[in-house]
């Protein structure tokens, strides 16, 4: 204790902050807590959430990579529950590809983006999560999974340009891709109200 009556905290090699724990919490039995660490998953449906974390990992093999996110639900129902969740962006596997593919061209939809950068532009904005529940495997208990994601209510959306469209914009022989003008991305409005309100 400091002389001030504090207790010291003190830092290890890492840096780390590190405080006597018994000291704040006096007796503590974590066996007493019910359902300590055991979350349930949320039913399955359609959730609003926000993109809390976002950042591209590697596959176990090396040879692959997945953003791994973290969602979180807003709004009255399972307000706070975290969702995580992978969308795959090179695998071997072409059915994971596909997968991965149209996720992610739910994702960047949903949230009105084009094709991001970098994956700090999927954080912080509303959608719509489609959750699921992944049955146990093993010593795995059963979790959460997002299946599909759409535009929350009353956000710009950008359409997908008709194949018609997305062939004009492709460069030609006779035209050299910077005197090629993009045409911009058609965007509507949904009407819908928020699911949360």
């Amino acid at each position: 204790m400091s002389p001030a009556g504090e207790p010291f905290l003190t830092t290890n090699k890492k840096d780390k902050i590190m405080g006597n724990i018994r000291d704040e919490i006096g007796n503590f039995d974590p066996t007493s807590v019910p359902d300590a660490g055991k979350f349930a998953p949320v039913p399955p449906g359609w959730y609003a959430a926000e993109i809390d974390r976002a950042e591209v990992k590697k596959t176990n093999s090396g040879d692959g990579s997945y953003i791994s996110m973290q969602c979180g639900i807003i709004g009255d129902k399972a307000n706070g529950r975290k969702i995580f969740t992978k969308i795959h962006l090179k695998n071997k596997n072409s059915t994971c590809m596909d997968i991965g593919k149209r996720q992610l061209a739910e994702c960047c939809l949903a949230l009105g983006i084009g094709v991001p950068d970098d994956t700090d532009e999927l954080i912080g904005k509303p959608l719509m999560i489609k959750v699921k529940i992944e049955p146990a495997r093993g010593e795995y208990p059963a979790s959460n999974d997002v299946d599909k994601y759409k535009p929350i209510g009353n956000a710009t959306v950008i359409a997908r340009p008709t194949a018609a469209e997305a062939s004009s914009d492709l460069p030609t022989a006779s035209a050299p891709a910077e005197e090629k003008k993009a045409t911009p991305a058609k965007a509507t409005t949904a009407k819908a109200k928020p699911p949360w309100m």
